[in-house]
């Protein structure tokens, strides 16, 4: 190497090195002037850049941020379970089954769970006094809320059911896999949920299995894995014989989903021991007189409450459920029909509307009569109006 090319090459080094103590020097001197003045840099906004310049900072956002791809598989459960019955949540049939049901409030908090605390006792104004006795009306009214009745489940097609068949996965496990989601925003028909069977097939979770994993994940302190013996034919009809027709209805409701075929035929049988028995008076004022009610009038056996009804004097409950047995007897279409005219009824002045009750409860007992030519279902021809 010649000598020529060393001086170069050492000038030129020596001339990088002066550049980059001359740029450190020059920041060190803006840092310390901006110290002094306060200032702070200033950055660009998102919305200040370029349009091609705020699509290529989005996507490469989009991509550090991006998680696993996560495959779903259509829901079969959709609109085969968890389903209401329409009729039953139409507003016209909840506002009229809302009426039918008393407020007795010695009968509802009779039966309160838990330790009786003492009476207390206060000096209260008139204002005071009111506030009180809503607070209790309010607290009766929610222990009045009907349960739901829902449709009972439809069978999956096996079909359906098979997603996909992974022979990689063969012989991963010694027995059934089980995933499911966990979210606490899900309801519980919509949860999705699959096996992992042995051979390696991956498919939807069944209605047995899918029920067991609601009870480990989503544990119900008065549901049990295995349900209680008062289930039992022997026991239950014990427990009917004794009146306790509420708590029967209760633990069914607690132990067993609404859209159960075991909830459903249940329910019904303790219904048809009250209707065979007429003891109605042992779910009036309860969460369960309304679905009682709702079942008679939809079988068309609402005669036997009918007549309750008219032991006690109460009228426009009488009138309201001859609406109702005529709402639910009919097709779907005039079913629809009458029960948006029920939702106008309220709207009717009230002593125009004891009028029309006095009428309406006369025409069903002329419709009741032995001597009264009926229809084949039983509901002759009346003007529910």
């Amino acid at each position: 190497m010649s000598w020529s090319c060393i001086v170069s090459r050492s000038a030129t080094c020596l001339a990088s090195a002066c550049k980059r103590e001359s740029t450190i020097a020059i920041q060190r001197i803006v840092t310390s002037s901006c110290r002094q003045s306060h200032y702070r840099p200033r950055y660009i906004t998102l919305e200040e850049r370029e349009p091609a310049e705020q699509e290529r900072l989005v996507r490469e956002e989009m991509e550090d941020n991006a998680g696993p791809e996560v495959v779903q598989f259509p829901n079969p459960y959709a609109g085969r379970a968890g389903t209401i019955s329409w009729l039953s949540d139409h507003r016209g049939v909840v506002k009229t089954l809302d009426r039918i049901v008393t407020v007795d409030l010695d009968k509802i908090f009779s039966n309160r769970i838990g330790r009786p605390r003492p009476p207390t006792f206060m000096l209260a104004t008139d204002g005071q006094l009111d506030m009180l006795e809503e607070a209790v009306l309010d607290r009766a009214m929610d222990l009045l809320t009907r349960p739901p009745i829902y449709l009972q489940r439809e069978d999956i097609p096996v079909e359906d059911m098979y997603i996909r068949s992974d022979p990689e996965m063969a012989g991963f496990a010694a027995a059934k896999v089980l995933v499911t989601n966990v979210d606490n925003d899900l309801k519980d028909h919509d949860r999705q949920m699959y096996v992992r069977q042995e051979n390696g097939d991956l498919e939807h979770a069944d209605y047995a299995t899918r029920d067991r994993l609601l009870l480990t994940y989503f544990r119900n302190p008065n549901r049990r894995v295995v349900p209680e013996p008062v289930f039992d034919p022997v026991i239950m009809q014990n427990v009917l014989d004794a009146g306790r027709h509420k708590e029967m209805l209760d633990r069914i409701f607690w132990q067993f989903p609404g859209d159960t075929a075991e909830y459903i035929n249940l329910v019904e049988q303790v219904y048809e021991d009250v209707f065979c028995r007429g003891c109605y008076e042992v779910l009036d004022s309860t969460c369960h007189f309304g679905n009682l009610v709702y079942y008679l009038c939809r079988e068309g056996r609402w005669h036997g409450i009918y007549d309750y009804f008219k032991s006690k004097n109460r009228v426009c409950q009488a009138a309201d459920l001859f609406r109702l047995a005529m709402t639910l007897s009919k097709n779907k279409r005039e079913s629809q029909l009458l029960a948006d005219y029920l939702v106008t009824f309220e709207d009717i002045p009230q002593v125009e509307k004891e009028q029309m009750d006095k009428q309406l409860v006369t025409e069903a007992e002329r419709l009741m009569s032995p001597d009264e030519p009926r229809q084949e279902d039983g509901s002759g021809a009346v003007d529910v109006a």
